[in-house]
């Protein structure tokens, strides 16, 4: 590849960024929306041509023979292997949902978090999409929310598959130790 117009911002992805941001040149000239639309677009094109397999292959590499380290793992594995359109992620202080944006899931991650400054700080990992909902008193309660949220911001449908990933005891941080694949109805 040669270093032209948007070259860099591609590459980034390929390097395995979690975020990409403008410089004071781009963000502040004349076009400061279009220069956040384009890259934008060049981001999403750039999304849909990355080597997910190869990725998640290489990045098993890393795993920690931790309990929550390996769920993280193996929600993306899993979500990969069953087209799941999505992997929700409870979590208490975003390591839950972090941990699986580090395997760059081809699906998008729903980070459900019942803290507000988790939520924004989510934002900033790859894939993820954060929402700060109250707590779960059940674990029935909480796959139930999980396959709710995904069908209210359009990502799944009935007959759709999603992974769930988060931890027992409810409301514990630290404590990822489930995962679980969901139909939705």
């Amino acid at each position: 590849p040669h270093p032209g117009r948007g070259y860099r911002c591609c590459q980034c992805y390929f390097d395995g960024t979690d975020a990409l941001m403008l410089s004071a040149e781009t963000s502040i000239g004349k076009y400061p929306v279009q220069s956040v639309s384009m890259m934008a677009q060049i981001a999403g094109e750039t999304e849909r041509h990355l080597p997910y397999q190869e990725l998640l292959v290489k990045r098993g590499a890393w795993l920690k023979n931790q309990t929550d380290e390996l769920i993280g793992y193996n929600a993306c594995h899993t979500a990969n292997r069953l087209g799941a359109v999505a992997i929700v992620a409870f979590t208490e202080s975003g390591s839950t949902a972090q941990r699986v944006a580090k395997y760059r899931p081809r699906a998008p991650i729903l980070a459900i978090t019942s803290s507000k400054a988790i939520c924004r700080r989510l934002q900033l990992f790859w894939g993820v999409h954060a929402f700060s909902i109250g707590a779960s008193a059940t674990v029935g309660a909480l796959f139930s929310k999980a396959a709710g949220l995904a069908k209210e911001v359009g990502i799944a449908s009935a007959g759709d598959t999603v992974v769930i990933t988060g931890g027992i005891p409810l409301g514990t941080a630290g404590t990822t130790n489930l995962l679980k694949v969901e139909l939705i109805t």
